[in-house]
């Protein structure tokens, strides 16, 4: 069995349990037919909200879904390319990890999207960015953040938008 199909029967074997055991069904709205019909034909980026550690399985039940199961790839952080089983497979998949320090990663990213975009076949890259988890702590980051660079905000139930890894 070859490394892809491998990361592939993982995936494919998580999300049938989640749909089992959970009773999970995954439905994806606001895309029309036009959209729908490009899912796995061209490279594609889906950039989510990544509030809790399990809801990165349902981005894998929405690839599951389009068929781009397959040829997802995604970031991730560095400490999870150890983990037995999984790690590996994001390893063998191509996931691109990220170390979570700006001056390390930047050097990385660009090297990385270069050897996706040079993919032969179209693949899907997720995005999920950790800072979305709202916790009071990011919350009252953000707050004084707003307040020392004179950003006029007034959210309650989010955090600030950053935009490092995004623009210079």
């Amino acid at each position: 069995m070859s490394s892809k199909h491998f990361a592939f029967i993982v995936f494919v074997e998580t999300t049938i349990l989640l749909e089992w055991h959970c009773g999970v069904r995954f439905r994806l709205f606001y895309a029309n037919k036009e959209t729908m019909d490009t899912f796995g034909k061209e490279h594609g980026l889906v950039i989510g909200n990544h509030c809790f550690q399990i809801d990165a399985l349902f981005y894998w039940l929405c690839c599951e879904m389009t068929k781009t199961l397959g040829s997802a790839k995604a970031y991730a952080k560095n400490d999870l390319r150890w983990m037995p089983i999984l790690g590996w497979a994001f390893f063998l998949g191509e996931f691109i990890f990220l170390k979570r320090n700006w001056k390390e990663d930047e050097k990385n990213i660009g090297p990385a999207l270069d050897r996706l975009m040079d993919h032969p076949y179209p693949f899907v890259l997720l995005i999920l960015p950790e800072g979305t988890r709202f916790t009071p702590e990011k919350y009252l980051a953000g707050q004084v953040y707003s307040k020392e660079h004179n950003i006029k905000v007034n959210l309650k139930y989010h955090l600030l938008p950053r935009v490092k890894g995004f623009a210079n």
